[in-house]
């Protein structure tokens, strides 16, 4: 699969727009080139042996990576299994603007193992399930974005100065709080996944919320409580599997600290803001 987008009018034309992204599955060919404009690459798969041989050199590579090529960089892999690869392209002007004018600092061979950057799995998902819809420029415009969030968390957040490589860090790190906070997350375990110490989270932390994280959670769930709970078909029990609570009866005291109020005051308090509709 190869989609085009180089013909479809972008939203917002502030960032720069892909060329291309293509998902080619069990590849199982040598590829031999020379590229004219900026790839990155994810090589996926359970087995993987491929042969990487470029300026500096071979290297075997053995498990899932990202990839990066440069315009005027030759590069070639020969796969010994088939192995799934996903990838985008941007055009040559877009390079410098991509980078903020500044040459990223590339790792030996220009690879980075995916355990290093697991994010990476989760807008690589993301950018598929978006090109399964019908592309528009808005779709696109999303994808643009993405493909740049990719670079900034393996190529790009290397080659700046260190607080923006945090800056970059905590911004995916909040991101993954708001998509997952109804899940038991370790704040510990949480930083380190995204390459701080616990210590550094807690100080960019500081200077970007007035409180604490797990107090974010705390709003994060709460909110959605409220909004599930507006449902009266939905039972209190289900609302509190929702929002991570496995025992309703702690979540009760939970809301009720919230909200001055129970789930179940709440919800009535709420259906009564309803109108009736009259009967025909």
């Amino acid at each position: 699969m190869i989609i085009w987008l180089d013909h479809i009018h972008r939203v917002n034309s502030r960032i720069e727009p892909l060329n291309r992204v293509g998902f080619l599955k069990k590849k199982n060919y040598p590829v031999d080139r020379t590229f004219d404009h900026l790839a990155f690459s994810c090589i996926l798969g359970k087995k993987i042996e491929v042969e990487l041989h470029d300026r500096e050199g071979e290297i075997r590579l053995r498990e899932p990576c990202c990839l990066l090529a440069m315009p005027g960089q030759n590069r070639k892999l020969i796969p010994h299994f088939p192995f799934d690869e996903f990838y985008f392209v941007f055009e040559q002007p877009s390079v410098p603007l991509l980078f903020h004018e500044s040459p990223p600092l590339l790792p030996p061979h220009q690879m980075i193992p995916l355990e290093k950057v697991p994010l990476i799995r989760d807008y690589i998902r993301l950018m598929l399930k978006l090109l399964r819809r019908r592309l528009s420029g808005s779709l696109c415009s999303q994808l643009d974005h993405l493909a740049c969030s990719i670079l900034e968390s393996t190529y790009w957040n290397r080659s700046g100065e260190p607080h923006v490589r945090q800056d970059v860090k905590m911004t995916a790190l909040e991101d993954y709080i708001h998509r997952n906070y109804h899940k038991t997350l370790d704040m510990d375990a949480l930083a380190r996944k995204f390459g701080m110490s616990y210590a550094t989270f807690r100080r960019l932390w500081a200077s970007r919320h007035k409180h604490p994280p797990h107090t974010e959670i705390l709003r994060l769930r709460n909110r959605e409580a409220k909004e599930l709970l507006k449902d009266p078909g939905l039972p209190v029990g289900k609302v509190a599997e929702l929002v991570g609570y496995g025992d309703a009866r702690y979540f009760s005291r939970f809301f009720r600290a919230q909200n001055r109020m129970t789930p179940g005051e709440f919800r009535t308090r709420e259906l009564a803001k309803i109108p009736s509709v009259p009967q025909p």
